[in-house]
């Protein structure tokens, strides 16, 4: 009766973390066991404290429960499978996928990045989620603010400048991402780390940058759109 008051007391509280962990006690939570209990019933009933019968018999349910001798019972259930599975790719051979299909998005990125999971190993370029949420602000406003600039200036209709921004954030985003986060990370070599610099001179700098690029690509790149000069 005690226990009941006190989890109705607890259920009409806002900190709803103390009544759970009052849940989480009850019951065969106080019996918990860390090691393997040192006693077995055997056959006859009594109950054996006798170390190597303890694990004999630990061996021999084990042994029974991953090695089923009913070899029947494994190629029913093997063909249930492969029967279900047959099916499901027969069901979905003929759908399309618009969300598959679409090319990757930068808020597919952003929403990737914020999703990734802490405290976990890096992948194969070496770099851990904390790098990536506590960069993703800055490149966000430092790599948008290029590629719009640039596709602006060099594109003239909406359906042009959607088209290059889509292709552009799907094989440009990714690696600037991967290369300046290596670099703030401490795992690019020391003449790759720029010094830091204050943000006036940062903004002078991205300017010209942005300036230095998009006449480049007046004086060097071809129209892709142009399909009768350059088929």
């Amino acid at each position: 009766m005690r226990q009941q008051q006190e989890l109705l007391n607890l259920s009409t509280e806002n900190n709803t973390r103390d009544f759970w962990k009052k849940i989480g006690k009850l019951g065969i939570a106080n019996d918990r066991r860390s090691s393997i209990p040192m006693e077995v019933l055997t056959s006859e009933g009594n109950v054996c404290k006798d170390i190597k019968t303890v694990y004999d018999t630990w061996k021999c349910k084990y042994e029974h429960l991953f090695n089923v001798t009913d070899s029947k019972y494994d190629e029913d259930f093997l063909c249930t499978v492969q029967h279900q599975l047959e099916n499901e790719i027969i069901n979905l051979s003929g759908k399309e996928s618009e969300i598959l299909n679409n090319d990757i998005s930068y808020d597919d990125v952003e929403k990737a990045v914020y999703r990734a999971k802490l405290n976990k190993a890096g992948g194969l370029d070496q770099i851990c989620a904390e790098f990536l949420l506590a960069g993703v602000i800055w490149l966000q406003r430092k790599l948008l603010l290029k590629i719009i600039k640039v596709v602006e200036a060099s594109y003239r209709t909406d359906k042009e400048k959607n088209a290059v921004l889509r292709r552009m954030l799907t094989r440009i985003i990714l690696a600037h991402f991967s290369s300046e986060m290596r670099s703030r990370s401490g795992l690019a070599t020391d003449a790759e780390i720029e010094h830091e610099e204050n943000e006036p001179v940062a903004i002078t700098r991205d300017k010209k940058n942005v300036s230095d690029f998009i006449g480049y690509i007046h004086s060097n790149m071809t129209n892709p759109f142009n399909v009768a000069d350059h088929p």
